[in-house]
Order: C-alpha cells, then sequence, then structure tokens
C-alpha cells in the first residue's frame, strides 16, 4: 500500500491533542450548596479533571478519537499498488487466423483471448505501455500507448478473425521493432497453436522474453483451405482440400 498525500499524516497530531483535552482542569464557578452529597457525579466529574490522573472510560473519547483518525486516513489518501505482474513495455500478439473463430470456447476463442487481453490492459499503470499486435496474413501493429485504457479497449474491440492463416513470424518482428533499447519488456502470445517460429533463431534473438497463452481445448486444428467443384453429363464431383495442425502447450 501507498500514501497519496503522505505530508497528511502530520493530521494524527489531533489524537494526542484530543486526549489531553481530556486531563485538562476544567475551571466551573464557585456555587456554594446546602450538602455535597447531593452532588457526587459533580465531584466525580472535578476529581478526574486533575492533571495526569488515570481517564475514565468515555465512549465520547472513543468516537471522538475513530473520527479523527478516520479523517487523517482519508487525508493520507492511501491506496494500493497495480499489479507488478506487467513489464512497462507489453507486447501482445493475438492470433486473429481463421481457426480462432472455432467455438470450443465461448463465445469463440478469439474472444476468449480478448477478454484475457482486457483483463491486461486494466492492470496497466500510468507510467506502462502496451504494443497489440495482430496477426492475420499480414501482421499489423493495431495500438501502441499507455494510460488510455479505453483507446486500447477500443482497440482491441477492433480486431476481428480474418479467414486466413497467422503470420507470427512478421509479428514477432513488429514486436522486437518496438521495442526500446534496454526497455523493461515482455511479449505474451495468445493464439491457438501457431508457435513454429518461436524455435528459429530469430526468434532466440528477440529482445524480450514470450508467454505463450494457448486458446481452446487441446487437440488439433483442421480447416478447409480449398474446395473444387467439377461437373459432366454423367457426375458431379467436389474435391476438399483440408490441413491438420497440431497444437503445442508449450512456453518460452
Amino acid at each position: 500500500m501507498t500514501f497519496l498525500a503522505p505530508a497528511a499524516a502530520a493530521l494524527a497530531i489531533t489524537l494526542p491533542v484530543i486526549v489531553a483535552l481530556y486531563f485538562l482542569r476544567i475551571r466551573r464557578p464557585t456555587r456554594v450548596v446546602p450538602w455535597l452529597d447531593l452532588w457526587p457525579d459533580q465531584i466525580r466529574d472535578r476529581q478526574a479533571n486533575v492533571p495526569w490522573q488515570r481517564l475514565r472510560f468515555s465512549w465520547l473519547l472513543l468516537l471522538q478519537l475513530l473520527v479523527a483518525g478516520v479523517l487523517v486516513a482519508a487525508a493520507v489518501q492511501p491506496a494500493l499498488s497495480a499489479s507488478a505482474s506487467l513489464a512497462a513495455h507489453t507486447v501482445v500478439l493475438l492470433d486473429a487466423s481463421a481457426s480462432m473463430q472455432a467455438k470450443d470456447v465461448q463465445p469463440s476463442r478469439l474472444d476468449w483471448a480478448k477478454r484475457e487481453i482486457g483483463a491486461m490492459i486494466d492492470q496497466l499503470g500510468p507510467q506502462d505501455r502496451m504494443t497489440l499486435i495482430a496477426m492475420q496474413s499480414t501482421a499489423r501493429v493495431v495500438a501502441s500507448g499507455s494510460g488510455d485504457h479505453d483507446a486500447m479497449h477500443r482497440a482491441l474491440n477492433g480486431i476481428g478473425p480474418s479467414n486466413g492463416p497467422a503470420d507470427l513470424s512478421g509479428a514477432l518482428s513488429l514486436a522486437a521493432g518496438s521495442v526500446r533499447a534496454g526497455e523493461d519488456s515482455r511479449a505474451y502470445l495468445f493464439s491457438d497453436g501457431i508457435v513454429e517460429p518461436l524455435h528459429t533463431s530469430f526468434a532466440n534473438g528477440l529482445p524480450f522474453p514470450i508467454e505463450y497463452h494457448r486458446v481452446g481445448v487441446p487437440g488439433e486444428n483442421i480447416g478447409l483451405t480449398s474446395l473444387t467443384v467439377r461437373t459432366s453429363a454423367q457426375s458431379r464431383a467436389a474435391y476438399l482440400r483440408g490441413v491438420r495442425r497440431a497444437r503445442s502447450a508449450s512456453s518460452w
């Protein structure tokens, strides 16, 4: 926990002042009474005002100390620090290929990944920076900035699925170019199985570590890449071409 206005802690001096007021002798006018036994409460009250004598229990004193304590706590403005799990520069690579339209996770793989990335955006501090890269047939930087969570959310929501593959190699090149020399950075890859470029020598020379987040249930991606229909006078035939791609759960 941090305090946004620590200097306001000086107001805590009011707490011992309130207690000291209960030690002070109260000056009262002298009155002649016929019998002191008729005024036991006033006698005890006078005795309690002798300086440095032990205080009697008082609900009023406790209430005053509680109110003063709450006001002092509010004045110093305590605040919880944002999560420190993210680096100063977070690079997010989002797979927006055709297979991310699958609905093995609800509402879809792409929407599930967007929800996870949205939570990361909410963790960004005022000085943190995020670069969001969409991986489609051609990788592109969707947004790069800091502080404006709403702008990052709008850019994220604007990413739609494509009907083609995802270019992870191009995305890694864009990510490497967005990082300044010596900058504290980390990359997060959200994909349903495009990890082969991470094994290349280029990936080993990246200026940041990569954390892979698998999207979808374990298994394989099977997609139709072409459909050809041939007809003749006697028959009609259709030819489908499919591609099977295994999905890995490794991290780098």
